[in-house]
Parts: C-alpha cells; sequence; structure tokens
C-alpha cells in the first residue's frame, strides 16, 4: 500500500496539495507486506523512492527490474533496515513551470521555479523545513543545487504537458476540487 501524495495543513501556508515539495507533501507511506520466509524490520529510516516500489516487487518475485528502471529494490532493507540511497529527488511541473527537491538524511534542497526561489534545510535541528539556511551554508547549497541541475540536464521533462483538450468541464471541476489544477 502506497500513497502518492500527502497534504498540507498550513504548514507551508497551503491547505490540500499545493504545489511545493515540501515533506509533509512527498514523504509519504509505504507498506509491504512480504511474504512470511522474510524476517523483516517494523520500519526502514533510510531513504527510498517512489521509483524503488516496482524494483522492490519484481525481486520479491524473484526476477530482476529491467535497465530502463530508475529505482532500486530495497527489498535488503526490510531486512536490515537499511537502503543504498544517498538522495531522493522529487518533482513537479506545471503550466511551464517545474520544482525539483533533492532531500537527503540530513538536509533538504528546493529549486522552484514556480515560486522564483531556492531554498535549503538543515533536517537535523528543522525537521518541518521552517527555516531557509541557504545563506547561512552557501558550500552546502552549491553542492545540492549542482546536483539538482546535473540530474535536470539528463532528462526530458515536459513542464508544458497537458491534458486540457481530453477534460469535460465536470472532470476539470472535480480536478480543481481535489487541488490538482
Amino acid at each position: 500500500m502506497a500513497s502518492d501524495h500527502g497534504d498540507e495543513f498550513l504548514e507551508h501556508g497551503s491547505l490540500g496539495h499545493s504545489p511545493q515539495l515540501y515533506d509533509e507533501l512527498i514523504h509519504v507511506p509505504f507498506i509491504v507486506k512480504p511474504p512470511a520466509e522474510y524476517d523483516t524490520v517494523d520500519a526502514i529510516e533510510d531513504l527510498t523512492a517512489y521509483l524503488d516500489i516496482g524494483p522492490t516487487f519484481l525481486d520479491l518475485a524473484g526476477t530482476s527490474a529491467p535497465d530502463e528502471m530508475e529505482g532500486q529494490s530495497f527489498l535488503d532493507a526490510l531486512e536490515n533496515g537499511k537502503t543504498e540511497r544517498e538522495a531522493v529527488i522529487s518533482e513537479y511541473a506545471n503550466s511551464g513551470k517545474r520544482i525539483t527537491s533533492r532531500r537527503t538524511l540530513e538536509w533538504k534542497y528546493i529549486l522552484d521555479d514556480y515560486h522564483d526561489r531556492e531554498e535549503l534545510f538543515d533536517l537535523t535541528t528543522d525537521s518541518t523545513e521552517q527555516t531557509d539556511c541557504s545563506t547561512d551554508r552557501p558550500e552546502v547549497l552549491e553542492s545540492f543545487r549542482d546536483a539538482v541541475r546535473e540530474r535536470m540536464s539528463h532528462e526530458e521533462f515536459d513542464t508544458d504537458a497537458s491534458f486540457d483538450d481530453d477534460v469535460d468541464e465536470e472532470m476539470r471541476q472535480q480536478l480543481e476540487d481535489l487541488g490538482y489544477l
């Protein structure tokens, strides 16, 4: 069982799932009940990504993920609680704008074209991402900015993708009520 997004309850000024990449919106539960022969931990505290779900299930089924899958299996982490993932990238795009974040266990960086800002949070002292410390830690900011830009340079990401012509007015209203438009 997994969720595709969380919701914001005014932690950063909005309700629902606004176009932002704070943890209350992107840190979502993923619950796995593996076969009985696995001796599993109660929770994995290390980083995992949504991209890891497919490779993990394929690994559980005894087969390898195809090379084009970006994720990595965390089957071993179900038994030992540790993953090899150093960082997680999250992305949001709409109306020609893009937001990308890079998160480690200690830091969270957000490059936000949508709101024309970049932010850096020290998660060891500010787990709710309230205090931007980008001016206090320029070396960390630069490192994370470079990693995000490097990722962005190697992928095609259509920020103008639209399904406007395929949605009738009733569906558009439902999507707007849910916060997707």
